[in-house]
């Protein structure tokens, strides 16, 4: 960062003008030029000031100034930035102090000799003789000192440019550039994902082959695997990831999740979504293995807390979100009835503001739109294959395979390379019903009162409790309605002496009939 004083001749940008002081009229008034109009102003040094505070003015520097600083620092600014704290730095460092050492000295062999002297006595007098450094010579101090004051007394320039040395000239004609170029997207640039070297090989025989119809004289040399490894690098990485692996697989990669959600209360918002656990379970009865079954997990936001969950095999549906909302909003007050080997209580429970949701045909379903609305929910839809949006619940279920799932028999692993031999089917021991009282019991006695990294070591248990009074929870007017408000709708359904006909069953009553008297024979309902 360079430094600049409000003096005759400083250049600054305010409002989107270039200015220059000309000169201070009286104390404290300053003449300035606007560089493009040629027209005079007249700026207190009070008022200059404020703006600066403000960030309304910018100084400038001139035109080698702003070129070096964009060479050095844009381009090469990550170099820069990892040297500060290396030997690369603590060099730099000490040619400032022989810089300052000099800074007002004029550039005469005799004069900065003295000084450079002295200031290599300081240095070197509590070192060691195998840590005393060689005194400098004169000129490559005033070359340190021109470039210091060059720069506006900038630090970072005295920083040793290794990465600017070397020749800079492109070495290969445009045709054989072109031809690379050419083998990079037919061969490395494709979902295939050809090797560097069999884009280098490509390269060298199409460019024999130019070779073979020009002259002698007009030969182009052979591309070498660190010059297409070189115009590889050129290409931004997320395009490169893009071309070889899709887009998909690049956004995932390079993801960048802005305006996140912040909350300040339980219950203000909640994430829902499936995971299939790595574990086949048998039947309770028969032990013949039902498979790898389904969890619906709803997590909220603020405490993190399990506000409800579901087990079955049903693939994800709209039936297997309302059993996970209806347990999520009633109170677990049955939990130790039917468990009874957990400790702790399962307090999280209510009806949530918001419900963040993905894209699965599950929840865009009637039946939970109306469920929603009837309860006051809003329903939140994160982009398509963008799963880091609703990134509590993702990470949980990562969370509960692997504390549930692996290490028991019957575990299908997380990956099917992991698997090698291993058949889950035949080392399948835990039941349905052990399933479910190890899933209540996890989540009641070790996730809820395990201290979590995102509430500052507190345990979401401890967090849901301080955090929410049982007066504040909202709840369901009436529990007896959630089955009917969170199950499937099935329209345009006709009402005849039968009854009303689902899945080739039918179903009558008394009161279905008296519908039928009173409303006619062609009676429809939902």
């Amino acid at each position: 960062m360079a430094i600049a004083y409000f003096c005759r001749n400083t250049s600054f940008d305010m409002g989107g003008r270039e200015y220059k002081l000309n000169q201070e009229i009286t104390a404290g008034l300053w003449q300035a030029q606007e560089v493009r109009t040629g027209r005079f102003h007249e700026f207190s040094i009070q008022a200059l000031q404020e703006s600066y505070a403000e960030g309304k003015l910018v100084f400038m520097g001139d035109a080698d100034i702003s070129s070096k600083t964009d060479k050095v620092f844009k381009e090469k600014s990550k170099k820069i930035s990892h040297k500060a704290e290396g030997p690369e730095w603590e060099k730099a460092k000490m040619r400032r102090l022989y810089v300052k050492a000099v800074e007002h000295l004029p550039c005469t062999a005799g004069l900065m000799k003295t000084a450079i002297q002295e200031v290599w006595k300081k240095l070197n007098k509590d070192r060691k003789p195998n840590e005393v450094t060689n005194v400098p010579n004169w000129t490559s101090v005033a070359r340190w000192k021109k470039k210091y004051l060059t720069n506006g007394k900038d630090a970072y320039i005295l920083v040793e440019q290794h990465h600017q040395k070397g020749n800079r000239t492109n070495r290969y004609d445009n045709d054989v550039m072109d031809i690379v170029s050419d083998c990079i997207d037919q061969i490395y640039m494709r979902r295939e994902r050809g090797t560097i070297e069999e884009t280098t090989e490509a390269a060298v025989v199409n460019v024999t082959k130019e070779n073979n119809q020009r002259l002698k004289l007009d030969q182009l040399p052979l591309p070498t695997r660190r010059f297409v490894r070189r115009l590889i690098d050129l290409i931004p990485a997320f395009d490169r990831c893009a071309a070889r692996y899709g887009r998909t697989a690049a956004m995932r990669i390079y993801r960048s999740k802005l305006k996140h959600l912040v909350t300040k209360k339980p219950l203000e918002s909640a994430e829902i979504d499936h995971t299939r656990l790595d574990l086949f379970v048998i039947d309770d009865e028969s032990h013949i293995p039902l498979g790898r079954p389904w969890l619906t997990i709803c997590i909220d936001c603020h405490t993190r807390c399990i506000l409800g969950i579901y087990i079955g095999f049903e693939p994800p549906s709209g039936l297997t979100v309302g059993k996970c909302l209806k347990h999520a909003f009633l109170p677990k007050t049955n939990l130790h009835k039917e468990y009874p080997g957990i400790r702790h209580t399962w307090d999280a429970h209510g009806v949530m503001e918001q419900l963040v949701v993905d894209n699965g045909l599950e929840f865009h379903g009637k039946s939970l739109e109306k469920a929603c609305f009837a309860f006051g929910v809003e329903i939140i839809y994160t982009p398509r294959k963008t799963p880091w949006f609703k990134g509590k619940i993702e990470r949980f279920n990562r969370t509960l395979n692997e504390g549930v799932s692996h290490g028991i028999s019957g575990t299908t692993f997380s990956n099917i390379f992991d698997k090698d031999d291993y058949d889950p089917s035949k080392h399948a021991v835990v039941t349905l019903g052990t399933l479910r009282l190890i899933l209540h019991k996890w989540i009641a006695d070790y996730y809820h009162q395990k201290p979590h990294r995102s509430l500052d070591e507190q345990t979401p248990a401890a967090v849901w409790s301080s955090s929410i009074n049982p007066e504040d929870i909202a709840l369901a007017h009436d529990p007896a309605e959630l089955d009917m408000l969170l199950g499937k709708v099935t329209e345009d359904k006709k009402v005849t002496h039968k009854g009303i006909e689902i899945n080739n069953l039918l179903y009558n009553s008394p009161e279905l009939m008296q519908l039928r008297r009173q409303y006619g024979d062609e009676l429809k309902v939902m």
